[in-house]
């Protein structure tokens, strides 16, 4: 089984007898949420369904794993939600949905089954923000939409999508962090403010070994080498 990130994009590929690509953090109807506060958006679900269908062309991709926070409105479903969100899902591939914080009531919108994680082999698939008792080789969340800070000599700050390649502090599972597919959230500075999910809140990630990978795979050092 290999595990692997596809260069320029948000998303990890598991691929064993098929090839799996996991995507988190879509947030589709967001833009409801930026119309309460003044800022008017056109719908960018298309926009997100769009990537995903030039990635799953591209790399032979069988199927989706939706790791968490697919829609955005919480605690109820938004118009936009109830609207998009089911054309959303008429995708060429199968798919499965995990359930994230801002996931309520998502059952609403598909008839799929709707899980709080998956496992697979050695590998466990959860959005991040629940408790994990489970001790997998590998467990890979969202939720924490890393990004990386930057400030050049001239003092330009400018902040990007990264995935988190590490370890648990007890050595047993590897934790592998992934960004947000969503492409109006740039993301959580994880060199310069709390990092949410229950693997870094409650200390059980060996957060400063952490490998910091940008999207163009890009390795930027250990994360205590950049914080």
């Amino acid at each position: 089984m290999e595990i692997y990130t596809l260069e320029n994009e948000p998303c990890l590929i598991i691929e064993d007898e098929k090839k799996i690509m996991v995507v988190a953090d879509l947030h589709l109807g967001i833009e409801y949420e930026l119309y309460t506060r003044g800022i008017r958006l056109g719908s960018i679900t298309r926009k997100i369904k769009e990537s995903l269908l030039r990635i799953i062309e591209r790399n032979g991709i069988d199927e989706i794993i939706f790791l968490g926070d697919l829609k955005h409105n919480i605690p109820l479903i938004s118009f936009r939600e109830e609207r998009d969100v089911p054309h959303f899902l008429d995708l060429p591939v199968d798919f499965r949905i995990i359930k994230g914080n801002h996931d309520g009531n998502i059952e609403r919108l598909t008839n799929k089954e709707i899980y709080n994680k998956i496992s697979m082999n050695n590998i466990l698939l959860t959005h991040g923000h629940l408790k994990i008792t489970e001790r997998y080789e590998y467990i890979i969340v969202g939720h924490s939409h890393p990004a990386i800070t930057f400030r050049d000599d001239i003092g330009k700050v400018t902040k990007e999508k990264c995935f988190l390649f590490g370890n648990l502090k007890d050595k047993k599972s590897k934790l592998i962090v992934i960004p947000a597919f969503s492409p109006l959230i740039t993301g959580i500075s994880v060199n310069k403010e709390e990092i949410p999910g229950y693997f870094f809140k409650n200390n059980i990630a060996d957060l400063k070994n952490m490998k910091v990978y940008l999207l163009d795979h890009t390795y930027l050092g250990k994360l205590r080498e950049i914080i």
